[in-house]
């Protein structure tokens, strides 16, 4: 049923780079399974997906839609990649053989499909089992995930996780699910906007020698919150200056970017 993934077309890094925190992000859907595309199974979970994602002000670019086939999500998640921050995928993460979307996300990001325990120790406690029991071959699918995996309990620890690998959220398919699930992943991307843009610079001037200076930049930035900190002891430098601004103060954070820069040039260090 599942052709072989064909060569890739000029993969990007297994994560392209992220957004800064504090920044603007960008998400692109892949909705996955034969029962799309056949027309057994009205597609709700893209509009879930929409709406969920405006509510916290978080874009959706692209909508992409592929069979339960191996290839074609592995070029889905490769393309998508060139064009958002974020991927959030649909479908295809049961225990059965035409649920191939966790090899084909390991594939495309070039992370191996490893035995995760945190995940077998969680489906065990789900299903009552003894942690001393072998998990069972379903278990066994279910918590092989690529090795970059990350299990992000965002609705307390006794809820399943949402699982992130790199820049992929993995979600099921299943529309009750998908909808608490983008519900939690969309709030999760509000609190990575909302958290503070900072800056860390690192010199090796003397504190007292950057007063002035330092002053300059506090008065040219009132909504930035600067610190500074002196070392004495360490012989490669000698203070360390942070800037922290909310991500609402986008021009401000700029021209805090552009101050350090000055900064560093006038006494010398690295950030």
């Amino acid at each position: 049923k599942s052709k072989p993934p064909g060569p890739a077309p000029a993969p990007p890094p297994s994560s392209p780079p992220q957004p800064a925190i504090g920044q603007p992000c960008s998400v692109g859907l892949l909705i996955i399974g034969d029962e799309i595309l056949n027309g057994m199974v009205h597609d709700v979970n893209t509009y879930a997906a929409a709406l969920s994602l405006k509510s916290v002000s978080v874009p959706l670019e692209k909508v992409l839609i592929v069979g339960d086939d191996e290839g074609e999500i592995v070029d889905s998640i490769i393309r998508l990649s060139q064009h958002v921050d974020y991927i959030v995928t649909s479908g295809g993460v049961g225990p059965t053989h035409d649920d191939v979307t966790m090899k084909a996300v390991a594939k495309a990001l070039s992370s191996p499909l490893t035995s995760n325990r945190e995940m077998i120790d969680f489906v065990q406690s789900q299903g009552g089992s003894e942690p001393t029991e072998p998990p069972s071959e379903a278990t066994l699918k279910m918590c092989n995930l690529p090795s970059n995996s990350e299990l992000l309990f965002l609705n307390g620890p006794e809820n399943w996780p949402v699982l992130l690998c790199g820049h992929v959220f993995v979600l099921p398919g299943i529309p009750e699910f998908f909808d608490k699930k983008i519900q939690l992943v969309s709030q999760h991307l509000q609190f990575q906007k909302s958290r503070p843009s900072a800056i860390r610079v690192v010199l090796n001037a003397e504190e007292t020698k950057i007063v002035t200076l330092l002053n300059k930049v506090v008065k040219n930035n009132p909504d930035v919150q600067i610190g500074s900190y002196p070392y004495v002891s360490n012989p490669e430098l000698k203070t360390v200056v942070t800037l922290e601004a909310r991500s609402k103060l986008e021009p401000k954070v700029r021209r805090m970017s552009r101050d350090a820069e000055q900064l560093k040039r006038m006494v010398g260090g690295a950030s």
